[in-house]
């Protein structure tokens, strides 16, 4: 008896002791891959009226490795609009046992004062949770309050992460029968439930059990298009004493655009000046002198307090203290140009992502630019930035769906984007080997469009010892000694960057008694590597281009070749990859050919693309032996 007692006793300790585990009865398809799991993401919005609603949250979250310890920090951003009204929260160690309480005044507060940000309502409530051992589970709830209006709610993503798992997860609106609101929901797995009474309705979404998404980080999809998410925002609305409409792109814009009324005015000192640089010149002459003097005068400070998220400062102000964000440098530029005539407009763009939800008529922006159409083109300018060329589109604006501010005539509009044909890289390589197998090489690399955004235009402004350390990084060739490097910039609207350096490298080639292992192509390293597994997600090119390797190799005296790879072809959806060799007296000339083209595609034709960069990175791994002559 005394035995089974023992027994019993036992079973109920190892029960108690699962029963208390986060991670007790979770099945294996949310386990499987996942760093972290969403037990509980309960949002409940209650709409007050238009200028007032309240969120209680209730969030507990388990991490299983270390990948995923980010997703159990607290992090609350609330701007000036809302208040934290109550918080409190338990972190558990991976037997379940409580091993901290959080009350409010445990969270640290940021303003968030990002680089050249000067002035913002944005405060971020933080916990760091400190835990050593994994898992462990993080619970908290809280709830906040609005005080002056809301033109939108914070978008619901179903989860925050990839190889995160979500056992349940529900958010709840309830407003008055007569509030209308705009709502879109993409990729969630269940529709709303709808319910009224005494004049209110409320909407629910649940969704249990999804299983973690795998990051896919190679050509991936945008994130909206990959996670579940919901996004909600009144037809119309007030925010600061300002009431508008979102009814459509046009309404949405007229908004803006009354924010920005009057803010154009320049003072007389300013108008004389702009006129003795632009007066008895052509437009284009105009515009490039004003975007000159705004670089030179100017510099990019955050301005986004409240309403001033939206509206811009006034450009008098601009002029006097020689700063401003996106809106009120765009505002600035657009003043001066109308003060000789030259009309432009505000365009809203969002930087990070090229579409947006075209039926969703709420702020889904995140930058200002100017429009400026001229007789014979269009410049879309940024302001910020004054190391952009004149009339260069780069890559955070090329493509990009915007909205377009001119009054009751804003609408919706896309921003053009480049061929591909037009991103270019180019590299000339003169190459010396030595019978040790050293080389001295002599290198000229051409970079075009967006290549020269991502890796030309960084080379103007640094120093000599910072260039040389740059082109070494790059080429990630050991041994290699870099003697001498210049750099030449063209600024015009079809920017590029010219790099010449020449280098001496150890061991570059392989030697045995009396031959040479020639590699053909260590330079090139834009080819990507694949992993060779089964894609779950569309593929997605955001920016193709153009790589074109032109390798001169000088024999040797007392050699001669032995073997050497033949000419090459390879073509596929997604781009072509090719090799084409000559032979001289004295030389062997290899011309390297990649092209990848943008596009979306289905996850179907993965293995397409991996086999096209399989070839590619073939062909540059390939090899010419050289045989000493008897």
């Amino acid at each position: 008896m005394k035995k089974i007692f023992f027994l019993l006793t036992i079973l109920l300790a190892y029960t108690n002791a699962y029963a208390n585990n986060f991670l007790f009865g979770i099945p294996d398809t949310i386990r499987k891959n996942a760093n972290s799991i969403i037990h509980e993401n309960s949002i409940n919005i209650n709409v007050l009226s238009k200028t007032k609603f309240t969120k209680c949250v209730k969030f507990t979250i388990t991490i299983l490795n270390k990948n995923g310890e980010e997703n159990g920090d607290i992090l609350l951003y609330i701007d000036e609009n809302c208040n934290l009204d109550k918080f409190r929260g338990t972190i558990y160690d991976f037997n379940g046992h409580m091993r901290n309480e959080i009350k409010k005044p445990d969270l640290s507060i940021y303003t968030y004062s990002g680089q050249s940000m000067l002035k913002t309502d944005l405060r971020i409530y933080m916990y760091d949770v400190q835990m050593t051992h994994y898992p462990y589970t993080v619970s908290y709830e809280y709830e906040i309050s609005s005080k002056v209006g809301f033109n939108r709610f914070p978008t619901f993503f179903l989860q925050s992460d990839y190889e995160q798992g979500v056992i349940k997860s529900q958010y709840k609106v309830t407003a008055p029968e007569d509030y209308e609101m705009q709502i879109k929901q993409e990729k969630f797995p269940s529709k709303a439930t709808i319910t009224r009474n005494d004049g209110q309705v409320t909407y629910t979404w649940i969704a249990e059990n999804i299983p973690p998404i795998k990051a896919e980080r190679d050509f991936s999809p945008e994130y909206k298009s990959i996670f579940p998410h919901i996004e909600i925002a009144p037809v119309s609305f007030t925010y600061f004493q300002t009431s508008g409409s979102q009814k459509s792109w046009t309404d949405f814009g007229e908004w803006i655009y009354q924010l920005c009324q009057d803010k154009d005015i320049l003072p007389a000192d300013l108008k004389e000046k702009v006129h003795a640089m632009c007066d008895n010149k052509t437009p284009i002459e105009q515009l490039s002198t004003l975007y000159e003097y705004l670089g030179k005068s100017t510099r990019y400070v955050g301005i986004e307090s409240g309403l001033l998220g939206f509206q811009t400062i006034p450009a008098e102000d601009t002029y006097k203290t020689g700063f401003g964000d996106c809106k009120g440098l765009t505002n600035y530029l657009k003043a001066m140009l109308k003060e000789i005539g030259i009309p432009s407009y505000e365009i809203l763009v969002n930087t990070h992502s090229k579409e947006i939800n075209k039926n969703f008529y709420a702020t889904q922006f995140n930058h200002v630019i100017l429009c400026v159409p001229l007789e014979k083109d269009t410049f879309w300018i940024e302001c910020t930035n004054p190391d952009i060329p004149l009339g260069y589109t780069h890559q955070g604006l090329a493509g990009h769906d915007a909205v377009i501010i001119n009054g009751p005539y804003s609408k919706l509009i896309r921003i053009p984007s480049y061929a591909d044909s037009l991103n270019v890289s180019t590299r000339n390589i003169q190459m010396n080997i030595k019978e040790n197998g050293d080389a001295s090489i002599s290198v000229q690399t051409i970079y075009k469009m967006t290549l020269n955004e991502w890796f030309g235009m960084k080379f103007e402004k640094l120093g000599k010892d910072e260039r040389i350390k740059e082109i070494s990084q790059s080429i990630h060739i050991p041994l290699t000694e870099i003697t001498e490097a210049s750099v030449k910039s063209n600024k015009g609207k079809n920017p590029s960057t010219e790099i010449q350096y020449h280098a001496k490298i150890q061991k570059y080639a392989s030697c045995s008694s009396n031959r040479l292992f020639i590699p053909i192509n260590r330079f090139n390293n834009n080819v990507v590597k694949l992993p060779e597994t089964e894609r779950l997600t569309p593929i997605y090119i955001e920016i193709g281009y153009n790589d074109c390797d032109t390798i001169t190799f000088n024999i040797p005296s007392g050699y001669t070749i032995e073997s050497i790879p033949p000419d090459f072809e390879y073509k596929s959806e997604f781009g072509i990859c090719k090799m084409n060799i000559k032979i001289t007296e004295q030389q062997i000339i290899v011309v390297q050919h990649f092209s990848l083209y943008s596009g979306s595609y289905t996850k179907e034709k993965y293995n397409d693309l991996l086999q096209l960069m399989k070839e590619c990175r073939k062909l540059y791994n390939s090899q010419i032996v050289l045989r000493k002559k008897q």
